[in-house]
């Protein structure tokens, strides 16, 4: 199993990742229609390794902000426990894990088809299916 990113660990994000382009997560609680939209950035552990998703916050130094994951963080990850991503939201906010999967698929478009088709899946809606098995828990508490 590797090294997962926890609470009080540190991560690292670089000032531009913070320029990219929004993804939009929708997902249905009560009965009623919600949206949210999120910045997708990748970061880095204090190892250099766990590359992941996260918004930016907290302390900024030169051209990366530095984190530290409290309990305000929520975390998706895989069934084999091998792989995780980070998200800040208002906690009253309820989406599965799946819905950011399927949005960031979704938002990186053609890029994402081609990874998709390196990894043997044909079609967006097979992506979409593996990312509802992958990741389709509700988020985390740390």
């Amino acid at each position: 199993m590797s090294l997962l990113i926890g609470k009080g660990d540190t991560i690292y994000v670089r000032d531009v990742e913070l320029d990219n382009e929004p993804i939009i997560v929708e997902w249905q609680q009560w009965f009623v229609d919600r949206t949210e939209s999120y910045i997708p950035a990748q970061y880095r552990g204090s190892d250099g390794t766990n590359p992941g998703k996260s918004p930016d916050r907290h302390d900024r130094s030169k051209d990366m902000y530095t984190v530290r994951i409290n309990r305000d963080f929520l975390y998706g990850q895989n069934k084999e426990q091998t792989k995780r991503f980070l998200v800040l939201h208002n906690k009253d906010n309820e989406p599965n894990q799946c819905r950011f999967v399927q949005s960031a698929i979704l938002a990186a478009g053609n890029e994402a088809a081609k990874v998709a088709r390196s990894m043997g899946f044909d079609g967006g809606v097979d992506i979409v299916k593996f990312g509802e098995k992958y990741f389709g828990d509700k988020l985390r508490e740390f």
